[in-house]
């Protein structure tokens, strides 16, 4: 589930980004929207350093890619958010790329579960055909 929604997330994150909102006001306003992020928020509004909240958030949700993501997030804060706007653009393009394999490896799954039930009807229409051509011989 958050795989499927990690796409939209960072694209609205560089958006947000890149109109001028630091990172902890894009969060806040992504908080509205997705579970993950409104505990980060809330931890950051709690006294946690934004640093070891982004890395609390990727280790919450567990996946590679918002681990990377929290990684990202956390260098920009300690180096400072300059760059940030390009380094988000490049993982957006990545996700979508991503999501794009995977619907394409769904989709092939998908073919190859379906062979067995036209093999299984195939069969069932030769039998049709089969069995009254005998009978009448």
């Amino acid at each position: 589930m958050l795989t499927g929604q990690y796409p939209e997330l960072v694209s609205k994150l560089q958006l947000l980004t890149a109109a001028g909102l630091s990172v902890r006001k894009a969060m806040e306003r992504l908080g509205k929207e997705y579970r993950e992020v409104a505990v980060t928020v809330a931890e950051m509004n709690n006294g946690v350093y934004e640093q070891d909240a982004l890395t609390h958030f990727g280790e919450r949700c567990g996946t590679p890619e918002y681990r990377k993501l929290a990684l990202l997030l956390a260098q920009s804060q300690k180096k400072g958010g300059s760059q940030l706007s390009g380094m988000l653009e490049k993982e957006v393009q990545e996700a979508f790329e991503t999501r794009k394999r995977r619907a394409r490896a769904d989709g092939d799954r998908a073919a190859v579960r379906m062979a067995f039930p036209m093999f299984v009807m195939l069969g069932i229409v030769l039998l049709i055909i089969i069995i009254p051509a005998t009978m009448q011989l």
